[in-house]
């Protein structure tokens, strides 16, 4: 994420961001999973402090909290002054504790990020299975391969699954058909078929190897097995197409 994304962020969250610019915007969070989080991200830290202000016992140990994490990161303040509305009462901040308010943001982030998202709803970021290629031919084999190719790619992996041995026979050496198999097992609950199946095409020398592994973490962290996920995704080189997406998940679980 850069300066400019939290940026936005914040004029989006604010209401100062303009029309043209918010529906582009808001384009970007539907296409973009990790923005998104982090507009989630900043939207919880900012009703955390909300909820804060407007408890009048705690208002002045927020405020120095605020000013000594202002001093810490910010040497100097040239922002004027800014009104935030929470319902019916208007607070002045400072801008020096509005910019306080930001380094506070960057400093309880990660502990956020970490304990915002239970595993199944990590499962559920990561784990989106790129679709399978749809090829019109003619025979019946070719009919019930284009079926079950289909139905995994509407998501539908229960009814995948019944036609995937009989896809994967008419074209045994298409290793994606095996991975899609196997993320079927997943999504269905049968782990125990998964993960060998997953084993052997990261086993293999094809270019679904560390794709395999990466589905083998999931299949990991779905069953709540964080040690074995983790040790999974280490085995990741960093040479692999799949490594951003390990090294973000895995700094999620530590």
């Amino acid at each position: 994420m850069s300066d400019m994304d939290y940026e936005k962020i914040e004029q989006y969250l604010s209401g100062d961001m303009p029309e043209t610019e918010r529906t582009a915007f808001e384009a970007a969070l539907a296409a973009d999973p990790a923005l998104a989080s982090e507009l989630q991200l900043y939207k919880t830290i900012q009703d955390e402090l909300s909820i804060q202000v407007q408890q009048q016992e705690e208002q002045n140990a927020l405020q120095q909290t605020l000013t000594e994490a202002g001093k810490k990161y910010f040497t100097t303040a040239t922002q004027p002054a800014k009104v935030v509305s929470m319902g019916n009462r208007k607070i002045w901040y400072s801008a020096l504790a509005a910019a306080a308010a930001i380094a506070l943001f960057f400093i309880i982030r990660p502990m956020l990020s970490k304990s915002i998202m239970s595993n199944d709803q990590l499962y559920q970021q990561y784990a989106q299975a790129e679709p399978l290629d749809l090829e019109k031919r003619g025979t019946a084999a070719d009919s019930v391969l284009i079926k079950m190719k289909t139905l995994y790619n509407s998501k539908d992996y229960a009814a995948a699954l019944k036609l995937a041995p009989e896809a994967i026979a008419a074209d045994p050496a298409d290793i994606s058909l095996k991975l899609a198999l196997a993320h079927c097992y997943t999504e269905t609950g049968n782990y125990t078929a998964a993960i060998p199946l997953l084993d052997s095409i990261a086993g293999g020398q094809s270019v679904y190897k560390y794709q395999a592994l990466f589905y083998k973490a999931l299949t990991y962290l779905k069953q709540d097995k964080k040690a074995d996920c983790i040790h999974t995704l280490e085995s990741i080189p960093a040479d692999a197409v799949t490594y951003k997406d390990a090294q973000s998940l895995m700094g999620k679980l530590k």
